[in-house]
């Protein structure tokens, strides 16, 4: 399990978490090193008790740091501790700046937490080590019993095996500024890439802009790209690991995305989500992509601002219903089975519809969706007010959940997606379209090349 390369990476990893995310994870460059043999299946499940008996306690670390969704966190633990007395799970918030380097650290010590959610980035990356227990049998049962999406499951499935339990998902819609649509006389919802730019274009006048698009060297820049490279049938690798970033459909991808710039604020070079947001709230930008602060906009519009709404994100011919859908999952590190058996008794729970659609409502409501279909009709869920009061954009938003993907994790996910999502190169690309001047074609063969190079390493 330990291994001197893996702690070695520490360095490195610490330079790409350069830094956090609000409401959306950020993922750190992934070792490609051979790893330790995993674990061909979970430990055997046996009934929840301590050796002498008395209470297991379990550790769950999570990057959900922001007070409200901490106490929201607390919420649900403290429900299940009282109605579970013979488990207690104690919450330990991390932050997306270093939580890469702490589970590298946690590995080579041997001292993992029984629990931590993830993405499929981290979790890639934790699998690699050899750590990380495959969870099979768990995702079966909330499955069996609650019907999982499919595409929350795919980015976990590798190897013969699941590797994290899929929790919530979050999801891109492009919302909008329904006044300054209505004022410039856009009809919506927009049907094509073409109806796209032609809007994005019409709202850019009088200090105003058509879309809060980033062009910065983060993760927001990569989501933000590939709601155009899934809804184009652009892939990064086909179904045999075979780089296609350079396909004709990746580069019309990024002409698009090239051409929106021109109606993007010209710091959109440095933005990060809340720079954004702020764009978009403060009616300054008609159109964003990114998992949405419904709050916010429920307030904004209290207080005369939009109206406010949301679409799909159109396709061109050819192309498909498709969004930036990001899979949040549990991933378990204990090998003992009376350990592995009361993690599995508090993910079921978590799973739960009742329970699950009030804890991801309450950790903020809009960011996090249920990803089964029977937590996808709880009323815990829909009851929240700020849920209530934008459900046609929240059955949107499920329903792009539904058919949303992940780059890189299209298939049975390339070690070095890794690399490619710690370093942003789909921001790069958008670098060295904005910044530098490259044309489209350039920089995407840029970056299919250097994909290639660095799976020869």
């Amino acid at each position: 399990m330990k291994t001197n390369k893996v702690f070695g990476l520490l360095a490195a990893l610490a330079i790409l978490m350069s830094f956090g995310a609000a409401c959306a994870p950020s993922p750190a460059q992934t070792p490609e090193a051979p790893a330790a043999a995993p674990t061909n299946a979970p430990p055997a499940v046996v009934p929840p008790t301590s050796a002498g008996g008395g209470v297991i306690e379990l550790t769950l670390w999570h990057e959900e740091s922001p007070p409200a969704r901490v106490a929201a966190f607390q919420k649900v633990i403290d429900s299940f501790n009282s109605t579970h007395p013979n488990i207690k799970v104690t919450q330990a918030p991390q932050s997306w700046a270093d939580i890469y380097a702490k589970l590298y650290a946690a590995v080579e010590a041997d001292s993992m937490p029984d629990i931590v959610l993830s993405i499929p980035d981290m979790t890639m990356a934790m699998k690699l080590t050899g750590a990380l227990q495959p969870v099979d049998d768990i995702v079966k049962e909330v499955d069996t019993q609650y019907s999982l999406m499919k595409s929350q499951i795919t980015p976990y499935e590798y190897d013969g095996h699941m590797w994290a339990v899929p929790m919530w998902g979050m999801t891109h819609l492009i919302w909008y500024n329904v006044g300054m649509f209505e004022k410039a006389g856009i009809k919506t919802p927009l049907e094509s890439w073409d109806d796209l730019l032609a809007a994005a274009k019409t709202l850019t006048k009088d200090g105003k802009f058509g879309v809060a698009l980033p062009a910065s060297q983060f993760m927001f820049t990569d989501q933000n790209v590939y709601n155009f490279m899934a809804t184009n049938n652009c892939e990064m690798f086909d179904s045999a690991g075979k780089v296609t970033l350079d396909s004709p459909q990746c580069v019309k991808s990024f002409e698009l995305y090239n051409e929106l710039l021109k109606y993007a604020p010209p710091n959109a070079i440095s933005w990060t989500w809340g720079d954004a947001e702020l764009e978009f709230v403060s009616q300054t930008s008609g159109m964003i992509m990114l998992f949405p602060s419904m709050a916010q906009y429920m307030d904004a519009e209290a207080k005369g601002g939009g109206p406010f709404s949301a679409m799909r994100v159109p396709y061109p011919p050819g192309g498909k219903n498709g969004s930036a859908s990001y899979s949040n999952g549990a991933m378990v590190f204990t090998k003992d089975p009376a350990r592995y058996a009361a993690v599995k008794e508090f993910l079921l729970y978590l799973h739960e519809p009742d329970v699950n659609g009030a804890w991801l409502a309450e950790l903020e409501p809009g960011v996090y969706l249920p990803i089964t279909a029977a937590a996808a009709k709880s009323e815990s869920f829909w009851s929240n007010p700020v849920i209530d009061y934008y459900k046609a954009e929240m059955n949107l938003e499920v329903e792009a959940t539904a058919d949303g993907s992940l780059f890189g994790f299209e298939y049975a996910p390339v070690p070095v997606i890794g690399r490619v999502a710690g370093e942003n190169l789909l921001a790069q690309i958008v670098g060295k379209m904005a910044i530098s001047g490259m044309t489209p074609q350039e920089a995407v063969t840029w970056a299919a090349n250097t994909i290639r190079e660095w799976q020869l390493q």
